[in-house]
């Protein structure tokens, strides 16, 4: 069940669905508890982001003592992460109410040539991989500068700093997740757009006389 194979072939629809070409993205999407596929975004889905997103973060910048050494420019990329995640969920929730297939315009790649299917085919492939790359790293950075400093400053008791700590991560690892991901979809989107119009330049050059 290869995606080359499934899209160089006329596959009946309902087959390529229970393909696994999209799994990943499919993962990616319940993890984040915004797959959205089967119609209007559930409570949950609002619930989870509304915690993440915008309670956590607020909590503990608000909960944090007088006393505590202040982080430069926190509260701006407190605030910039979170209207970004806002975006991009809103984003994410009005283009997935038509389904992950048609969005990425699998169905379609029938129609076109072989070169357009097997570019698209390697970059579906890939685009997990590119949106891992940038979150690990940032991550990483993250993770590191929050477990140093609160174990440097302790603001709260022992318990208290390491929930703390855990609930910033969390919720920084969501918004910066949901960001990326609608960067990876809008990404691979255009890079269709692109390979069709790249193969139509070549056949128009090679037509031309």
């Amino acid at each position: 069940s290869r995606m080359s194979f499934q899209l160089g072939g006329a596959v009946h629809p309902e087959r390529v669905e229970r393909g696994d070409e999209l799994r990943s993205f499919r993962a990616c999407l319940r993890w984040m508890c915004i797959d959205h596929t089967d119609g209007l975004p559930s409570a949950g889905s609002w619930a989870v982001f509304f915690l993440l997103a915008v309670a956590a973060p607020a909590a503990v910048t608000l909960a944090l003592p007088a006393s505590a050494p202040p982080r430069p420019l926190d509260g701006q990329v407190q605030v910039s992460l979170t209207l970004a995640a806002t975006l991009a969920f809103l984003s994410l929730c009005s283009l997935l109410r038509v389904g992950l297939r048609r969005l990425l315009c699998i169905d379609r790649l029938r129609h076109d040539s072989d070169a357009v299917r097997a570019g698209y085919t390697a970059q579906l492939n890939r685009a997990v991989r590119v949106r891992a790359c940038f979150l690990a790293p940032c991550s990483l950075a993250d993770a590191a500068y929050k477990v140093f400093w609160y174990c440097a400053h302790r603001p709260f008791p022992a318990w208290w700093s390491a929930a703390a700590c855990a609930m910033e991560m969390a919720s920084w690892m969501y918004r910066t997740a949901m960001f990326f991901m609608a960067c990876v979809l809008f990404r691979i989107i255009c890079y269709l757009q692109i390979l069709r119009m790249t193969g139509f330049a070549r056949d128009f050059g090679q037509c031309a006389d």
